[in-house]
């Protein structure tokens, strides 16, 4: 299967957002990359994180607004990645904040 390709898009978010120490997933969400993605295209590029900064998996946090909405919408029929997208995380932050939680997901919410 083929590579895909990155668009001047994708490149250049990724030359202004690495250098920063903006987590390499909320980049990854953004981007509509995965995060090993970001990684290979950082390092093709020449792009480095801050000293100090690992270059993936960094923890997810959320403010307490964050995870209220993400919480409050969960219990709707909202897709996940419409959530996931609103609060710049990826799609498994908004399934683990809302199991911790114990909130689940409606029966009439689409499968994601």
């Amino acid at each position: 299967m083929p590579r895909a390709r990155w668009t001047d898009e994708q490149l250049q978010g990724i030359r202004e957002s690495y250098p920063t120490e903006e987590p390499v997933e909320a980049i990854a969400a953004r981007l509509n990359m995965k995060v090993e993605a970001v990684v290979n295209a950082a390092r093709t590029l020449g792009v480095r994180r801050p000293t100090g900064l690992k270059p993936s998996r960094t923890k997810w946090l959320l403010t307490e607004d964050q995870k209220r909405d993400l919480l409050a919408a969960y219990g709707t029929d909202e897709p996940v990645a419409e959530i996931a997208a609103r609060l710049g995380v990826p799609d498994y932050v908004v399934r683990t904040h809302a199991q911790e939680a114990g909130v689940r997901r409606p029966a009439s919410a689409p499968s994601d």
